[in-house]
């Protein structure tokens, strides 16, 4: 059974008159989750909503790069799994995790994330958030030496299937 947190809904109608002073500043928000030995700054449009799901829930898609964990039925959707430590780092595959944990605490991207919507990226922990502003710091995420999440370094080949290659034996 999959745990999730929602997350507060964001007015993007920049004429809106509601006055709602919470929801322009969660615009300016960025959630900081560590992934392996770094803190990464997802913005907070992008996630919309934390999931904490067993490992068993995940099938696995056997023909995809190994940074693809496999897709999960979450709320009538199928959400695509990735690894966010080989995802976002420049580890080499003998770095990486080499185990999948029991329990996964999953950022789940919407439709804000440019080329990550609908994708789930594991992380270890999620520590807080902070202003997106330089300089600014939270005591909820008190470690300001995050570094920001960027999609167009991710490749796009990680979303196709590999290719079988035929051995020369």
């Amino acid at each position: 059974m999959a745990t999730s947190y929602d997350l507060p809904e964001i007015d993007t109608d920049p004429l809106s008159t509601t006055g709602n002073r919470a929801t322009s500043s969660w615009r300016d928000r960025v959630l900081v989750a560590r992934i392996g030995d770094r803190d990464w700054g997802f913005p907070a449009p992008w996630v919309s909503e934390i999931i904490v799901i067993n490992r068993s829930q995940i099938m696995p898609l056997p023909f995809y790069d190994p940074t693809i964990l496999g897709v999960i039925h979450h709320q009538g959707k199928l959400v695509t799994l990735a690894d966010g430590q080989r995802l976002l780092s420049e580890l080499s595959q003998q770095q990486a995790r080499a185990v999948v944990p029991e329990q996964l605490t999953v950022m789940a991207l919407g439709p804000s994330a440019p080329h990550l919507s609908g994708v789930g990226i594991m992380v270890d922990r999620v520590l807080g958030s902070e202003s997106a502003q330089p300089g600014a710091s939270s005591a909820s995420a008190p470690n300001n030496s995050w570094k920001m999440v960027d999609p167009d370094s991710i490749h796009p080949h990680l979303w196709h299937p590999l290719r079988w290659q035929a051995s020369d034996e």
